[in-house]
């Protein structure tokens, strides 16, 4: 399913809703993954949005990170 996407947004402007969130992080090389925001910080980073969700009790991925983008829209079951 290919959902529209918000811009990129620095590390600095915090998500509104939590959830999973595709991020960049801080090497370019590494390019991007995903990781859970759980309304204070983001958590481990994961390569699909799967298991970011999953693995959203695994702290500490916010200092590796320089932006993040969510879903443009609510989607739709």
């Amino acid at each position: 399913m290919n959902h529209e996407l918000t811009p990129w947004y620095p590390i600095a402007i915090n998500p509104v809703r939590t959830g999973v969130y595709q991020v960049f992080e801080l090497q370019d090389d590494m390019g991007r993954f995903y990781s859970y925001w759980d309304g204070m910080q983001f958590n481990w980073l994961s390569e699909t949005p799967t298991h970011a969700y999953d693995e959203r009790d695994n702290l500490g991925a916010g200092d590796m990170m320089r932006g993040w983008r969510g879903l443009a829209k609510e989607p739709k079951p």
